[in-house]
């Protein structure tokens, strides 16, 4: 789930994540079933660029992604930007049996139900849901995530401004979970992940 259109990236996979703790850079190659660690750099965020795990002065936040690329040397790969977790709202909405391109244009006239801004300022995205008895012939379930669309916009202007093309936004909370999982799923009935963080946890569960 993401709010930026993937980009090709070739066999490089470049990620950075926005927390309270550090700006992380992680740089593997390979694909999903043979990855190589290539490089990676961690530094703290300068005061005021993250406040209690949310974005907080978008002009710091450059300068700390500045000194996280002189880090970790010049960035070359496209790169996937992990947003904060209280960033991002999250939500189960119930929708027709429709494309992920169809959910998302049908929510459009039905986000203010769900979200606390309006749609024209809002990026978000939309990914069927499979969960045990996921609705009926009418209705399937629908996880939908959601932020302001100037806060997108930064942090894309902020990773381009370093020379660099953004790949993709996604919820940071989102993509660990999945990080979790690893290529193939290895639980049978469900799992449990707990994230601690400096300034705020996670609790996240995934079930068949």
């Amino acid at each position: 789930m993401v709010f930026w259109p993937l980009k090709k990236r070739g066999k490089r996979l470049a990620s950075v994540s926005l927390e309270g703790d550090g700006l992380r850079y992680l740089e593997l190659s390979g694909d999903r079933t043979s990855l190589r660690y290539e490089r990676s750099a961690v530094v703290l965020p300068l005061p005021g660029a993250l406040k209690q795990d949310m974005v907080g002065d978008m002009e710091v936040l450059s300068r700390s992604l500045a000194r996280l690329e002189e880090e970790a040397g010049r960035f070359v790969s496209p790169v996937a930007v992990g947003i904060p977790s209280r960033d991002v709202l999250i939500r189960l909405v119930d929708m027709p049996p429709l494309s992920p391109d169809d959910a998302r244009e049908a929510l459009r006239w039905d986000f203010d139900r769900h979200f606390p801004f309006p749609v024209t300022d809002a990026a978000y995205d939309v990914a069927p849901l499979d969960l045990p008895g996921n609705g009926d012939e009418e209705n399937r379930h629908y996880l939908v995530a959601a932020c302001r669309l100037g806060l997108a916009e930064g942090l894309v202007g902020a990773v381009e401004a370093l020379g660099v093309t953004v790949s993709a936004l996604e919820p940071l909370n989102l993509a660990l979970f999945r990080a979790g999982l690893g290529p193939v799923d290895r639980f049978d009935g469900g799992h449990l992940q707990v994230h601690v963080g400096f300034e705020t946890s996670e609790i996240m569960l995934g079930y068949r």
